[in-house]
């Protein structure tokens, strides 16, 4: 368990990060930092927790936060979001999830706060899973993929020369409450939307492209698990995927998603890829994370998939 730390979130008022908070506060003293770039600000408001607005990019106020606050354990989710936003806004991306995962390092290094760092299924490249922690990283199509990379590779540094607890997440497909629609956003959210306008659900594919599903409430596990240290380290850092170890066809999913938001539409198959999407098919192998920290996914599509559209039913006046 977690209980009676004092805990850093950054990126804390996007969907992870609000999901998480809700989980931590009222046990721990929170704390989030968030540019409010991507997450809002109604997502964690009224939870009790710190909430900090500032750029991880500020070294000067991220320093005067971490002297003033001692923190036990640092869970990293901030980031520029998206392949596709990495591709449009590169330069935005370096500095944002590489010199700013970086301040977040250096500042860790002064009191050694065990940290939880979110990277990205996207780092396999092309690879096709089942996908082990071992696999040999090649093939980063996006500058989010280099850059998550580029994190997990600080993350080991700081880890083997500073002695910092450090755990590695690899998230796949994340979907769940607060994860809005939008052109940088994900295919779940954007599916349902169009859903509930009766628009045409587009797949940029064959439909038989396949991806790792889990609902939020699953990676929230994760994280707590990896944040409080469970299992033992085999070296200073630790390398995990967070998934559900199953593959969905993306035309499995629209079907799914037609008659749960009453969308009388047609799904369309373009097969057509963006030129950086090279993966036909991606899925989390979960035996490391399930014997190391006790991991098992608890929710599917089939119990996640109405939860997350009643949540976007209910706030589609936000969208």
């Amino acid at each position: 368990m977690l209980e009676d730390k004092k805990i850093l979130i950054t990126g804390g008022a996007g969907a992870i990060g609000s999901v998480l908070t809700r989980r931590l506060v009222g046990k721990n003293e929170v704390t989030i930092v968030d540019n409010f770039s991507s997450g809002r600000q109604s997502n964690v408001e009224k939870l009790g927790c710190r909430i900090v607005s500032m750029d991880i990019r500020d070294r000067d106020k991220l320093l005067a936060l971490f002297n003033e606050c001692a923190f036990e354990v640092v869970i990293h989710l901030a980031a520029h979001f998206a392949n596709q936003n990495s591709v449009d806004y590169p330069s935005t991306d370096l500095t944002v999830n590489i010199a700013g995962t970086l301040n977040i390092l250096e500042l860790c290094r002064l009191r050694l706060p065990r940290i939880v760092y979110a990277s990205s299924s996207c780092v396999y490249g092309s690879r096709c899973g089942p996908l082990k922690e071992d696999a040999k990283i090649e093939d980063l199509h996006t500058p989010y993929a280099i850059s998550k990379f580029a994190g997990e590779l600080y993350c080991r540094y700081y880890a083997e020369f500073y002695g910092i607890e450090t755990v590695i997440l690899r998230f796949f497909n994340n979907y769940g409450p607060f994860d809005p629609p939008g052109v940088y956003r994900n295919v779940i959210p954007n599916f349902v939307m169009k859903g509930f306008r009766g628009e045409d659900l587009v797949i940029t594919g064959t439909g038989e492209e396949t991806r790792d599903f889990n609902y939020i409430e699953n990676t929230v596990d994760a994280i707590v698990a990896a944040a409080s240290g469970q299992g033992s380290a085999r070296r200073p850092w630790d390398v995990f995927n967070v998934g559900t170890g199953i593959e969905t066809r993306i035309i499995d999913l629209a079907k799914m998603i037609v008659p749960l938001t009453g969308n009388r539409s047609q799904i369309r198959l373009m097969n057509t890829h963006r030129k950086w999407d090279q993966t036909p098919r991606r899925c989390a192998d979960i035996n490391a994370i399930r014997e190391r920290l006790g991991y098992e996914p608890r929710v599917f599509l089939a119990e996640g998939l109405p939860e997350t559209i009643e949540w976007l039913k209910g706030n589609a006046w936000q969208m």
